[in-house]
């Protein structure tokens, strides 16, 4: 059940571990997404564990948090034992889980590296990649996409399916380039000539190296190199 309710301060301490991610997973037709698909993969820790949520005004909140990467939110455990959705998002300046740091701008954003120029971090949710209707001999085709369905919540969204639909979710990593003020784009060659438009230098060095903006490496030899030019 997702629920969003304001941020309840609880102090506990506990460990866990990064899940491994880029899991695919099939749901079917007919089936609770969030009960079918199991917490060791719609979750990034493999348990709660001890956070800290670090508001704009300055305020500070403990709690036992997970990164849903099915609902894409930042999930914590209430007073009650409920597991609930922070809400006020854009009262959030950061959120600390384990070693890891998130930031929101529209999307939760897990910080990856950055310098007094630029910034680099990474959005990751399961998404609904496709669906596949059952044919002859209990194989299942592609549907032709995922706009032709017929009743299913995933986060603010609905579907419509049947029984004999396949739901396939995948795990996907975008990045997002950074100002030194933490306001976030992705990671585009377009994004980063538009947010660094004054860096002398920038444009050539696009057009002489090839950079992957779908490669951690590449955009954090960017980074590197946007440290070394002046505005």
């Amino acid at each position: 059940m997702k629920l969003k309710v304001s941020f309840i301060l609880i102090c506990l301490v506990l460990c866990c571990h990064t899940i491994a991610q880029n899991q695919r997973w099939i749901v079917q037709g007919n089936d609770d997404i969030n009960s079918s698909i199991p917490d060791s993969v719609k979750y990034k820790y493999s348990s709660f564990t001890s956070g800290r949520v670090t508001f704009k005004d300055g305020t500070k909140g403990s709690s036992f948090l997970n990164y849903n990467l099915l609902l894409g939110e930042v999930q914590f455990v209430s007073l009650k034992g409920d597991t609930l959705s922070l809400a006020n998002e854009n009262t959030i300046r950061s959120i600390s889980i384990n070693q890891d740091t998130f930031y929101y701008d529209n999307v939760y954003l897990q910080f990856i590296a950055g310098n007094t120029s630029a910034k680099l971090a990474k959005s990751e949710k399961m998404r609904l990649a496709d669906i596949k209707k059952r044919g002859g001999f209990e194989n299942y085709t592609s549907s032709g996409g995922i706009e032709n369905y017929s009743s299913l919540n995933i986060g603010a969204r609905t579907l419509h399916l049947t029984e004999n639909k396949q739901l396939i979710f995948i795990t996907h990593i975008f990045y997002y380039i950074g100002d030194p003020y933490y306001h976030f784009l992705p990671a585009t060659k377009r994004n980063v000539l538009k947010m660094f438009s004054k860096r002398k230098g920038l444009a050539a060095y696009l057009n002489e190296n090839k950079i992957d903006f779908s490669k951690e490496e590449d955009l954090k030899k960017l980074l590197a190199y946007l440290n070394t030019i002046s505005q």
